[in-house]
C-alpha cells in the first residue's frame, strides 16, 4: 500500500518557519507553478529550492506546472505582454538542474474537462 500525503503551504510568509517543520519526513516534492505567470516560475529558483535544498538535500523534486490552458487565452496573453512578460514554454522548464524532475502539467479547461499533457 501507498501513504500519500499532501501538504499545501502555498508559499504564505506567515507558515515560513512552520512549513520546514514538514520536510523531514518527506519522500518527494511536488512544486506547482503557473504557466501565465513567471514570477511563480522564477519563485522556484529564489524562494523554493534554496529552501527545500537548505533542509532536506537529494530529495527528488518534481515541477507540476498549472494552467496550460491559459498559454493560448488572448486575455491572458495581453495581461502578460502589458508587462513584457511571455508564458513559461517547456524548453524554458527543462533548462532547470537535475535535480527536478519536470513530469506533466495538469489543466482544468473552461469545459471542466480535466486534461494532461506530459512534457
Amino acid at each position: 500500500p501507498i501513504n500519500l500525503g499532501l501538504w499545501d503551504t502555498a508559499g504564505q510568509e506567515d507558515y515560513d518557519r512552520l512549513r520546514p517543520l514538514s520536510y523531514p519526513q518527506t519522500d518527494v516534492f511536488l512544486i506547482c507553478f503557473s504557466l501565465v505567470s513567471p514570477p511563480s516560475f522564477e519563485n522556484i529558483k529564489t524562494n523554493w529550492f534554496p529552501e527545500i535544498n537548505h533542509h532536506v538535500p537529494n530529495i527528488p523534486t518534481i515541477l507540476v506546472g498549472t494552467k496550460l490552458d491559459l498559454r493560448k487565452d488572448r486575455e491572458t496573453l495581453g495581461k502578460l505582454r502589458e508587462k513584457r512578460m511571455l508564458p513559461i514554454t517547456f524548453p524554458r522548464v527543462f533548462k532547470w538542474p537535475r535535480r527536478f524532475h519536470p513530469f506533466a502539467t495538469w489543466s482544468a479547461q473552461r469545459s471542466s474537462k480535466w486534461t494532461e499533457e506530459r512534457v
